[in-house]
């Protein structure tokens, strides 16, 4: 899947996307590439021009509720007046999950 994000009048300005990941998922991020990894599935980023990075954050999946999870972050500084970020995501079958022993 693709994403195009153009932002306007923002020149010299430092941008910055989040990407809050499902609980229980494990992500590394180098450079412009990502990959998060989930039992039976791996999420592949990658940001045209922006510098991916990962960092602890919170979920809310229903009101009151916080729940820990990873926030893949992207930035980059903004090169014109007429900005346009394109991240690509690719999803893919990854290891199944185990199910416990008894």
């Amino acid at each position: 899947m693709g994403i195009a994000d153009k932002v306007l009048g923002a020149q010299g300005e430092e941008l910055l996307w989040s990407f809050p990941l499902a609980p229980g998922g494990v992500a590394s991020a180098e450079g412009s590439r990502a990959l998060a990894s989930f039992p039976g599935a791996q999420l592949q980023v990658e940001a045209e021009g922006a510098e991916l990075f990962v960092e602890s954050g919170w979920l809310s999946p229903s009101y009151g509720v916080r729940v820990p999870t990873q926030v893949l972050r992207a930035r980059r500084i903004a090169e014109s007046d007429e900005d346009t970020t394109r991240f690509t995501l690719r999803a893919r079958p990854g290891p199944q999950a185990r199910a416990p022993r008894a």
